[in-house]
């Protein structure tokens, strides 16, 4: 047995010098031994659940989940970087955006882990935590 987590969406895999046909070629969708699985459906959203989330919160939480959902689903409209290539770009909302400026990395760190040097220890504040690179030259 084999658990996938995540949407496949999110997760495609990364082919060397290769164009989206490809990965999306390579993807677990195309795979051969598809019609094998069983594929279940999350369908509540546990973070918009916490009994602690204020008004705003839950409303910013909300405003994020359904773009990503838009994102995976290919709702939103894509953009060319270059007239005559192909649209499959999208436009993040800068609120979503961390600033790159020269203080980017620590920009980052701040956002994802806020209070980082007092709460290091702590188990559960680390484990409410995530950063995703997708190759190890990014983290570098």
């Amino acid at each position: 047995m084999f658990v996938f987590g995540g949407d496949v969406r999110q997760a495609l895999p990364i082919v060397t010098k290769g164009e989206r046909v490809d990965t999306v070629t390579a993807s677990i969708s195309r795979s051969s031994f598809l019609p094998y699985y069983k594929v279940m459906h999350l369908m509540i959203n546990m973070r918009l659940m916490h009994p602690h989330l204020g008004h705003d919160e839950y409303k910013q939480l909300r405003h994020f989940a359904d773009w990503i959902l838009s994102v995976g689903s290919s709702t939103l409209e894509g953009i060319s970087l270059q007239e005559g290539s192909e649209a499959n770009w999208i436009q993040v909302p800068s609120k979503f955006l961390i600033p790159d400026d020269n203080h980017g990395l620590d920009n980052l760190i701040s956002e994802i882990y806020p209070k980082l040097s007092t709460r290091y220890n702590d188990s559960s504040y680390m484990q409410e935590r995530c950063t995703f690179a997708a190759t190890n030259n990014d983290v570098d």
